[in-house]
Protein backbone atom coordinates (compact mmCIF):
# COMPACT_ATOMS: atom_id res chain seq x y z
CA UNK A 1 0.00 0.00 0.00
CA UNK A 2 1.31 3.36 -0.79
CA UNK A 3 0.18 7.12 0.79
CA UNK A 4 0.64 10.01 -0.99
CA UNK A 5 1.64 13.41 1.36
CA UNK A 6 1.52 16.88 0.13
CA UNK A 7 1.33 20.85 1.69
CA UNK A 8 -1.35 23.32 1.88
CA UNK A 9 0.04 25.05 -0.85
CA UNK A 10 -1.77 22.60 -3.61
CA UNK A 11 -5.16 23.71 -2.73
CA UNK A 12 -6.37 19.98 -1.56
CA UNK A 13 -8.03 18.33 1.46
CA UNK A 14 -7.04 15.12 3.35
CA UNK A 15 -9.11 12.06 1.55
CA UNK A 16 -8.20 8.38 1.44
CA UNK A 17 -4.86 7.73 1.06
CA UNK A 18 -4.02 11.55 0.46
CA UNK A 19 -2.94 13.15 3.29
CA UNK A 20 -2.51 17.25 3.55
CA UNK A 21 -0.08 19.02 5.95
CA UNK A 22 -0.82 22.13 6.91
CA UNK A 23 1.98 25.62 6.01
CA UNK A 24 1.40 28.21 8.99
CA UNK A 25 0.54 31.74 8.26
CA UNK A 26 1.87 34.12 10.80
CA UNK A 27 0.21 37.91 11.08
CA UNK A 28 1.38 39.41 13.70
CA UNK A 29 2.41 37.14 16.56
CA UNK A 30 -0.43 34.93 16.15
CA UNK A 31 0.00 31.62 14.15
CA UNK A 32 -2.82 30.01 12.08
CA UNK A 33 -2.60 26.44 10.41
CA UNK A 34 -4.12 26.64 7.12
CA UNK A 35 -7.86 25.94 7.13
CA UNK A 36 -8.34 27.80 9.39
CA UNK A 37 -11.78 29.27 9.86
CA UNK A 38 -10.94 32.81 9.78
CA UNK A 39 -7.72 32.93 8.01
CA UNK A 40 -8.52 34.23 4.86
CA UNK A 41 -10.52 37.32 6.14
CA UNK A 42 -7.58 37.64 8.08
CA UNK A 43 -4.72 37.22 6.06
CA UNK A 44 -7.06 40.08 4.03
CA UNK A 45 -7.18 42.40 6.44
CA UNK A 46 -3.53 42.35 7.24
CA UNK A 47 -2.06 42.47 3.98
CA UNK A 48 -4.74 45.41 3.07
CA UNK A 49 -3.83 47.43 6.55
CA UNK A 50 0.15 46.28 6.12
CA UNK A 51 0.51 44.44 9.13
CA UNK A 52 3.30 42.04 9.52
CA UNK A 53 2.66 38.70 7.82
CA UNK A 54 5.25 35.60 7.35
CA UNK A 55 4.79 31.57 6.53
CA UNK A 56 6.61 28.89 8.25
CA UNK A 57 7.40 25.73 7.19
CA UNK A 58 5.89 22.69 9.20
CA UNK A 59 8.56 21.12 11.28
CA UNK A 60 9.92 17.90 10.61
CA UNK A 61 8.02 16.63 13.94
CA UNK A 62 4.64 17.34 11.84
CA UNK A 63 5.81 15.09 8.88
CA UNK A 64 7.29 12.81 11.08
CA UNK A 65 4.14 12.29 12.38
CA UNK A 66 2.35 12.31 9.88
CA UNK A 67 4.26 9.40 8.40
CA UNK A 68 4.07 7.21 11.34
CA UNK A 69 0.64 7.73 11.30
CA UNK A 70 0.42 6.30 7.71
CA UNK A 71 2.69 3.47 8.17
CA UNK A 72 0.56 2.59 11.21
CA UNK A 73 -2.74 2.32 8.60
CA UNK A 74 -0.37 0.14 6.63
CA UNK A 75 0.99 1.95 4.03
CA UNK A 76 4.24 1.12 3.78
CA UNK A 77 5.34 3.36 1.06
CA UNK A 78 4.74 6.96 1.23
CA UNK A 79 5.25 9.69 -1.59
CA UNK A 80 5.48 13.17 -0.07
CA UNK A 81 4.92 15.90 -2.94
CA UNK A 82 5.74 19.35 -1.79
CA UNK A 83 6.31 23.41 -3.04
CA UNK A 84 9.13 23.80 -4.69
CA UNK A 85 12.38 24.05 -2.51
CA UNK A 86 12.59 27.34 -4.14
CA UNK A 87 10.10 29.00 -2.58
CA UNK A 88 9.98 27.42 0.98
CA UNK A 89 11.64 25.07 3.45
CA UNK A 90 8.68 22.52 3.59
CA UNK A 91 10.42 19.98 1.25
CA UNK A 92 13.30 20.17 3.67
CA UNK A 93 11.56 19.96 6.64
CA UNK A 94 9.55 16.88 4.65
CA UNK A 95 13.07 15.00 4.31
CA UNK A 96 14.00 15.87 8.13
CA UNK A 97 10.63 13.86 8.63
CA UNK A 98 11.69 11.24 6.88
CA UNK A 99 14.08 10.24 8.48
CA UNK A 100 12.64 10.48 11.91
CA UNK A 101 10.29 7.70 10.75
CA UNK A 102 10.45 3.81 9.99
CA UNK A 103 8.30 4.30 6.92
CA UNK A 104 9.88 4.33 3.62
CA UNK A 105 9.02 7.79 2.25
CA UNK A 106 9.87 8.97 -1.20
CA UNK A 107 10.27 12.98 -0.81
CA UNK A 108 9.34 14.65 -4.47
CA UNK A 109 10.33 18.61 -4.62
CA UNK A 110 7.76 19.70 -7.31
CA UNK A 111 9.25 22.72 -8.24
CA UNK A 112 5.37 24.08 -8.22
CA UNK A 113 2.77 25.54 -6.62
CA UNK A 114 -0.57 25.81 -6.31
CA UNK A 115 -2.94 24.16 -8.63
CA UNK A 116 0.09 22.10 -10.45
CA UNK A 117 1.45 21.33 -6.96
CA UNK A 118 -2.45 19.66 -6.29
CA UNK A 119 -2.44 18.10 -9.56
CA UNK A 120 0.83 16.10 -9.01
CA UNK A 121 -0.28 15.00 -5.34
CA UNK A 122 -3.37 13.93 -7.10
CA UNK A 123 -2.31 12.00 -9.96
CA UNK A 124 0.04 9.91 -7.68
CA UNK A 125 -2.50 9.48 -5.46
CA UNK A 126 -4.73 8.03 -8.68
CA UNK A 127 -1.97 5.95 -9.54
CA UNK A 128 -1.32 4.15 -6.32
CA UNK A 129 -4.72 4.01 -5.50
CA UNK A 130 -5.11 1.93 -9.01
CA UNK A 131 -2.34 -0.40 -7.46
CA UNK A 132 1.05 1.14 -9.49
CA UNK A 133 4.68 0.51 -7.64
CA UNK A 134 6.11 2.98 -6.05
CA UNK A 135 8.38 4.30 -8.77
CA UNK A 136 5.01 4.67 -11.07
CA UNK A 137 3.65 6.91 -8.34
CA UNK A 138 6.55 9.14 -8.44
CA UNK A 139 6.57 9.50 -12.07
CA UNK A 140 3.10 10.01 -11.93
CA UNK A 141 3.73 13.39 -9.76
CA UNK A 142 6.79 14.50 -11.22
CA UNK A 143 4.97 13.66 -15.03
CA UNK A 144 2.40 15.88 -13.83
CA UNK A 145 4.53 18.96 -11.74
CA UNK A 146 6.71 19.21 -15.19
CA UNK A 147 4.30 19.29 -17.93
CA UNK A 148 1.95 22.27 -15.74
CA UNK A 149 3.01 25.60 -15.94
CA UNK A 150 1.61 28.56 -13.68
CA UNK A 151 1.64 32.75 -14.67
CA UNK A 152 0.78 34.74 -12.09
CA UNK A 153 0.40 38.87 -11.90
CA UNK A 154 1.33 40.98 -9.34
CA UNK A 155 -0.12 44.92 -8.99
CA UNK A 156 2.68 44.91 -6.76
CA UNK A 157 6.00 43.28 -5.91
CA UNK A 158 6.15 44.49 -2.57
CA UNK A 159 5.06 41.72 -0.69
CA UNK A 160 7.90 39.68 -2.71
CA UNK A 161 10.46 42.05 -1.48
CA UNK A 162 9.20 41.91 2.10
CA UNK A 163 9.25 37.79 1.57
CA UNK A 164 13.04 37.77 0.23
CA UNK A 165 11.28 35.77 -2.60
CA UNK A 166 12.74 38.47 -5.40
CA UNK A 167 15.68 37.08 -6.12
CA UNK A 168 18.26 37.02 -9.60
CA UNK A 169 16.31 38.45 -12.59
CA UNK A 170 13.25 39.54 -10.97
CA UNK A 171 15.76 41.22 -8.26
CA UNK A 172 16.37 44.12 -11.02
CA UNK A 173 12.68 45.58 -10.87
CA UNK A 174 13.56 46.29 -6.93
CA UNK A 175 13.69 49.85 -7.79
CA UNK A 176 10.32 50.32 -8.99
CA UNK A 177 8.40 47.94 -6.39
CA UNK A 178 5.23 48.98 -6.78
CA UNK A 179 4.22 48.29 -10.75
CA UNK A 180 2.82 45.54 -12.04
CA UNK A 181 4.69 42.85 -13.25
CA UNK A 182 3.30 39.24 -15.03
CA UNK A 183 5.45 36.07 -13.40
CA UNK A 184 5.88 32.71 -13.83
CA UNK A 185 7.59 29.76 -12.07
CA UNK A 186 10.66 28.07 -14.49
CA UNK A 187 12.44 25.66 -12.74
CA UNK A 188 10.92 26.50 -9.18
CA UNK A 189 11.94 29.62 -9.04
CA UNK A 190 10.43 33.11 -9.73
CA UNK A 191 10.97 34.55 -12.95
CA UNK A 192 10.28 37.70 -14.99
CA UNK A 193 7.55 37.45 -17.99
CA UNK A 194 6.75 41.02 -18.32
CA UNK A 195 6.40 44.71 -17.06
CA UNK A 196 3.30 45.83 -18.26
CA UNK A 197 1.91 49.62 -18.14
CA UNK A 198 -1.74 48.35 -17.10
CA UNK A 199 -3.41 46.03 -15.39
CA UNK A 200 -5.81 45.18 -17.99
CA UNK A 201 -2.05 44.41 -20.27
CA UNK A 202 -1.07 42.20 -17.32
CA UNK A 203 -4.64 40.17 -17.51
CA UNK A 204 -4.31 39.99 -21.47
CA UNK A 205 -0.44 39.02 -21.04
CA UNK A 206 -1.93 36.26 -18.75
CA UNK A 207 -4.26 34.90 -21.16
CA UNK A 208 -1.55 35.19 -24.09
CA UNK A 209 1.02 33.03 -21.64
CA UNK A 210 -1.65 30.02 -21.03
CA UNK A 211 -2.79 29.88 -24.61
CA UNK A 212 1.09 29.35 -25.24
CA UNK A 213 1.25 26.86 -22.71
CA UNK A 214 -1.87 25.46 -24.11
CA UNK A 215 -0.79 24.57 -27.45
CA UNK A 216 2.56 22.76 -26.26
CA UNK A 217 0.02 19.79 -25.54
CA UNK A 218 -3.36 18.47 -24.72
CA UNK A 219 -4.97 20.59 -22.14
CA UNK A 220 -6.34 18.15 -19.24
CA UNK A 221 -6.63 21.17 -16.20
CA UNK A 222 -7.30 24.61 -15.73
CA UNK A 223 -7.50 26.98 -12.79
CA UNK A 224 -7.62 30.29 -12.35
CA UNK A 225 -6.21 31.73 -8.77
CA UNK A 226 -7.32 34.81 -7.23
CA UNK A 227 -5.92 36.93 -3.89
CA UNK A 228 -9.13 38.75 -2.90
CA UNK A 229 -10.17 39.46 -7.00
CA UNK A 230 -13.16 36.97 -7.67
CA UNK A 231 -14.66 39.28 -9.58
CA UNK A 232 -11.05 39.78 -11.92
CA UNK A 233 -11.03 35.90 -11.72
CA UNK A 234 -14.36 35.22 -13.01
CA UNK A 235 -14.02 37.66 -15.92
CA UNK A 236 -10.34 35.72 -16.54
CA UNK A 237 -12.27 32.21 -16.63
CA UNK A 238 -14.80 33.18 -19.08
CA UNK A 239 -12.16 34.71 -21.87
CA UNK A 240 -9.84 31.19 -21.19
CA UNK A 241 -12.57 29.33 -21.61
CA UNK A 242 -14.29 31.20 -24.43
CA UNK A 243 -10.57 30.97 -26.70
CA UNK A 244 -9.61 27.19 -25.26
CA UNK A 245 -12.83 25.89 -26.96
CA UNK A 246 -10.85 26.49 -30.30
CA UNK A 247 -8.20 23.77 -29.67
CA UNK A 248 -10.16 21.94 -26.56
CA UNK A 249 -13.42 22.06 -26.27
CA UNK A 250 -15.71 21.81 -23.54
CA UNK A 251 -12.28 22.79 -21.14
CA UNK A 252 -13.39 23.71 -17.74
CA UNK A 253 -11.93 26.50 -16.10
CA UNK A 254 -11.78 26.38 -11.90
CA UNK A 255 -12.00 29.54 -10.23
CA UNK A 256 -9.70 28.84 -6.15
CA UNK A 257 -8.54 31.07 -4.29
CA UNK A 258 -4.66 31.46 -4.15
CA UNK A 259 -3.95 29.56 -1.11
CA UNK A 260 -2.79 31.72 1.74
CA UNK A 261 0.49 30.30 2.29
CA UNK A 262 1.00 31.84 -1.45
CA UNK A 263 -1.16 35.10 -1.07
CA UNK A 264 1.15 36.24 1.94
CA UNK A 265 4.09 36.69 -0.13
CA UNK A 266 2.11 37.87 -3.43
CA UNK A 267 -0.12 40.23 -2.03
CA UNK A 268 -4.19 41.41 -1.88
CA UNK A 269 -5.03 41.45 -5.72
CA UNK A 270 -2.57 38.86 -7.49
CA UNK A 271 -4.27 36.89 -10.32
CA UNK A 272 -2.71 33.10 -11.51
CA UNK A 273 -3.37 31.06 -13.57
CA UNK A 274 -2.35 27.12 -14.21
CA UNK A 275 -2.47 24.77 -17.07
CA UNK A 276 -2.19 21.19 -17.27
CA UNK A 277 -1.03 21.15 -20.85
CA UNK A 278 0.26 17.42 -21.16
CA UNK A 279 2.41 16.42 -23.91
CA UNK A 280 0.28 14.31 -26.64
CA UNK A 281 0.76 10.49 -26.38
CA UNK A 282 3.74 9.49 -28.69
CA UNK A 283 3.12 7.57 -31.36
Amino acid sequence: MIAVVTDSAGCLASRGRLRVVSIPVTIGEQSFPEGSADLEERLKLALASGEPVSTSRPSPGVFAETYDQLLAQGYQHIVSVHLSGELSGTVDSARLGAANTAAQVHVVDSRQAGAPLGWAAEDAARVAEAGGRVEEVIAAAQRTAEAARVVFAVPSLERLRLSGRLRGPVAALGSLMHITAVLHLQAGRIQPVARPRTWQTAQQKLLEQTLHAAQQGQVRRCTVHHAADPQGARWLAERLRHQLDETAPGQSVDVVNLPPALSAHLGLGTLAVAVDAAPPPSG
